[in-house]
Formats: structure tokens, sequence, C-alpha cells
């Protein structure tokens, strides 16, 4: 399948204003978007922005034909957003009975600390972090509430174990950072993490900066779906906190993590577009940081293209693995996923896709021609 990249294309763009600018702004670029769409075949991406514009419309009075269609991605995203938020009560509670810390992730975290309600940001599963040690027992604890395991080796580059249920899915993270293996690294969110009251419970959110942080980082990667909300997260994220988000410890965990290079661009995307308080000495600071071979290859490989395994080659080398543990781990990964049999296997079907490309590779090997 295609993927897309995370800058939004002129038509998102003006979706996108249309849902953050204000005033005369938003509603002219509202109309100017409803006059250019061509709904039938919208695209995802888009698609999960227009709960948030259906409060945009009406705010701005604004009636249309499309409108009614509009507001049912609204009234869906809001009845999901209750199932979820039903669900995730049960087991923060159950998970605060048994002593298990957890934090809240992506939309489950950007809903209420940001948004102000879920449904203006739907999500397609809840997301949670917890430590590796309390991973089995919330396993066990989400199976007893009928969810099961599809697998999943939270280990290098796994960093998450996926759940289902007729609900919904729910990903249980041993660090936020798909590329940060480093237990000490992951244990310092932990220690700024804050506390706000949710539903009548206490919810335990990254820190203001590492929030912003995790938010430009999952967002800048291409993906199957048009991750422009990258955007929308971020720029509620630099509205809500306001002065009490620290630049500086922004930037020095940017740093620290070598995500320097990911958060000056996507930093420097919402200077050039939308008008929020970003220092500019923060953006140049980073990109200067951000000017390594490491961070660059990673960019290339990892976000603005997928070149797998290669791009888990390049990002392997934060682990402090020998070459052997590297090749191992990512062996590993695509074990079940390319069905190979060990390390001589993967390496064929690796230099086969590196000639080949995705798509061919995978109809030679579903034709039974792997030579």
């Amino acid at each position: 399948m295609a993927t897309c990249r995370f800058w939004p294309d002129p038509l998102q763009a003006v979706l996108l204003h249309a849902v953050l600018d204000e005033g005369p702004t938003a509603a002219g670029a509202a109309r100017d978007w409803l006059g250019r769409v061509a709904f039938d075949t919208l695209d995802a991406g888009s698609q999960r922005l227009l709960p948030l514009l259906s409060t945009r419309l009406k705010q701005h009075g604004i009636d249309h034909p499309l409108r009614a269609r509009i507001d049912g991605f609204y009234r869906r995203a809001w009845y999901f957003n209750q199932r979820f938020q039903a669900q995730l009560a049960l087991i923060r509670r159950l998970l605060d009975d048994i002593g298990v810390p957890h934090l809240l992730l992506k939309g489950a975290a950007l809903g209420p600390d940001v948004y102000g309600h879920g449904a203006l940001r739907p999500a397609d599963d809840i997301d949670i972090l917890v430590r590796p040690s309390d991973l089995r027992i919330v396993g066990i604890t989400l199976q007893d509430l009928g969810w099961i395991s599809t697998g999943g080796d939270p280990g290098l580059f796994g960093q998450s174990e996926t759940f289902r249920s007729s609900i919904g899915e729910i990903d249980v993270h041993v660090s936020p950072f798909p590329e940060i293996t480093d237990d000490r690294q992951v244990e310092a969110l932990w220690e700024d993490s804050r506390e706000i009251e949710k539903d009548g419970l206490p919810a335990h959110f990254l820190s203001r900066h590492d929030q912003l942080l995790h938010t430009l980082t999952h967002g800048l990667r291409v993906n199957e779906v048009p991750p422009i909300r990258w955007v929308a997260d971020a720029v509620f994220c630099i509205r809500a906190y306001g002065q009490a988000l620290d630049w500086d410890r922004f930037a020095e965990r940017a740093e620290k993590l070598q995500f320097a290079l990911v958060a000056s661009r996507g930093l420097g995307y919402l200077n050039d577009h939308f008008s929020l308080p970003v220092p500019e000495t923060i953006v140049r600071r980073l990109a200067r940081a951000g000017d390594t071979r490491q961070e660059r290859m990673e960019f290339a490989l990892t976000r603005e293209r997928v070149h797998f395994p290669l791009g888990l080659w390049v990002v392997s080398r934060r682990s402090g693995l020998s070459c052997g543990g590297r090749l191992k781990s990512i062996t590993s990964r695509y074990s079940t996923a390319w069905q190979t049999t060990g390390r001589i296997d993967f390496l064929k079907r690796a230099a086969t896709r590196a000639v080949l490309g995705r798509a061919r590779t995978e109809r030679r090997y579903r034709d039974g021609k792997p030579n």
C-alpha cells in the first residue's frame, strides 16, 4: 500500500487553516475548502479533522450542502469516544487498584488535555505507557476484561503490545518513542510526567514539553493514512500550554533523544504557516543540533521514506548492541511478517527488496519465487 507524506498538500493545508485559524481567516478557508473538495474521495487524514471542522462551521454560522455529512463525522467520533472512555476509565481504575503506574498517550491524552473533548480528536485506539516490569500484569488485566493480545515483542523496535476486543484496540507501550530503548531515558519521561484529574480519577500525562515532542516525532513520519493531523495536534498543544511550555527543556529533551532534526522541521513548518509563539532561537538551535549524520539518515530512511529494514539498521545504532545483536533483533522483528526462517533467509529477502522494491518483492515471494 502506498505511503503518504506528512507535509500537507495544498487542499489539506486549506482545511488545516479552516480548523486552526481564528475569525474571518478561518471562515474564508472553510468556504474555500468546501467549494473545492471532492468529498466522496476525501483522504482518511482529512477525514480525521472533520469533527473539528464541524464545530468551526457551527461557530462561524456557515451552512453548506456538505454540512450534514461533516456533522455526521462529529457524531460518529463522539459515539466512539464515549465507548473508548468508558473502557479506559475501567482499565485505569483496575490498574490503580493493583498499583500499576501508567501514562496516557496520543489521542487518549490529547483529547482531554488540549482539545477539551475526545470527539474533537478522534482515535482508532487507546495508547498507554507502562514500565516494562508491569507489562505482564497489565496484559493479564486486559485479558481478564476480554481483550486479546495480537502478539508482538515489546523489546527492541517493538515497544508495544496490541490488544483487541469488540470495542477496538489498546496499545500498551513500554516506550513512547519506537527509537528509544534505553530504560534510563524512558524513566526520565516518567519523572517529568504530570497528574491531571480526569473523570474523577487522577490521570497521568507526559510533561508539556515531552507531549509536544512526542506529537512531532509521532506525526512526522510517512504513513498509509496521510498523517497531517500532527499539525493540529501540535498547534493545540502550543496554544493550550502557553507560557507553561518550557522551550529550553523541550530543546534539551529533543537533543538528548536525538530528535533535534525532526523537531526543528516540525516547528519550522508551524512557524511558516501559523501564528504561534515558537521562538526562532529554539528552531535554529535544534536545526544546528540535528545536523548530524545519524539524524539525517534516520529522517531520510524512516520518516521521509520507508526503507525498512535498512532504516531499522540505522536506528538500531542507538541500542548500543553489537552488529550481530542488531541483526538478530531486526531478523526477529521480520521473522513473522516475512515468514523467514533465519538470518540467511532474512538477508536474502532484504537484498531482494533492496534491488526490486517492496511491491515487486512481495509479489515475487507470494508467487513462490524467492530465488
